[in-house]
């Protein structure tokens, strides 16, 4: 039986002009009805970035969970109560923002309620994503920058100037780091052992619910993980292929109602 339901939200929830369609309203609003079924958000958004949504949900009137900064940051979504933290570990940082300034990456470190430009003045495209977030864009020295909070650091460019980028990162810091690419414009790096499938055991261990109760629903390779690890794993039509490969199930679209599909694909597994 699931009992949690774990919906990333860039590319899966969200439609591509960033909104939520009617049906995933009307579909999860359902789910919400149903004993001991959890709808937890699971994103590599910050905070500042889900708030809206979640009211649009109505999570707000709800004593539900959110996974955001792709598992360093768990919170409640009625009470904002944190349920966990993880700051990132910036003893790299002048090694990282000296690479990034070499191949003219934007680099930006994101906290529980801003975006900071790290030792560089802002690209369009960071101002762009910390917009798309409903976040302020701070600008810091690299000295400040080592007294800053961030729960993970974002190198954004271009796709092809990403790709290449991330051929020549230095493999302590893969070792050091999980470095994912949560979508074609966006690096990501966060300490070593956050993922959204080590947050959602995180939670489950708090809620007493096993991965193997869990249903997930994803489209990036952020969410490699969690569909991985969770007892019913979905992914979106538009995910990477990747992710399809392991998942035991696919939706439609981001456009499509895939969400909505995919809830109601599940109710009628239970059925039978």
């Amino acid at each position: 039986m699931i009992k949690l339901i774990a919906i990333d939200m860039d590319g899966t929830l969200l439609s591509s002009d960033r909104t939520i369609s009617q049906k995933n309203k009307s579909v999860i609003a359902k789910a919400l009805t149903l004993p001991e079924v959890s709808i937890v958000l699971c994103t590599g958004r910050p905070a500042t970035g889900i708030l809206p949504y979640l009211e649009e949900l109505q999570l707000t009137d709800k004593d539900e969970y959110v996974i955001s900064q792709n598992g360093a940051y768990i919170f409640q979504s009625k009470t904002k109560q944190v349920l966990a933290e993880k700051v990132l570990d910036t003893t790299k940082l002048s090694e990282i923002v000296e690479l990034a300034q070499k191949h003219h990456i934007g680099l930006m470190g994101v906290g529980e309620a801003a975006c900071y430009s790290i030792a560089m003045v802002p690209t369009d495209m960071m101002v762009l994503e910390a917009r798309i977030v409903d976040a302020p864009l701070i600008e810091l020295s690299l000295e400040e920058a080592l007294q800053t909070k961030f729960h993970k650091l974002l190198f954004i460019e271009t796709p092809e100037t990403l790709d290449a980028f991330e051929q020549i990162l230095p493999q302590t810091w893969r070792e050091n780091f999980y470095i994912v690419r949560s979508q074609g414009n966006l690096l990501e790096m966060m300490n070593q052992g956050i993922n959204k499938a080590e947050a959602l055991k995180e939670l489950g261990d708090y809620l007493s619910i096993p991965l193997s109760s869990m249903m997930a629903i994803g489209d990036g390779m952020n969410d490699i993980e969690m569909i991985k690890e969770v007892g019913y794993g979905v992914a979106m039509e538009n995910a990477v292929p990747a992710l399809k490969a392991i998942a035991q199930a696919q939706t439609s679209s981001n456009d499509n109602d895939g969400v909505a599909n995919a809830i109601v694909d599940w109710l009628q597994l239970e059925k039978e």
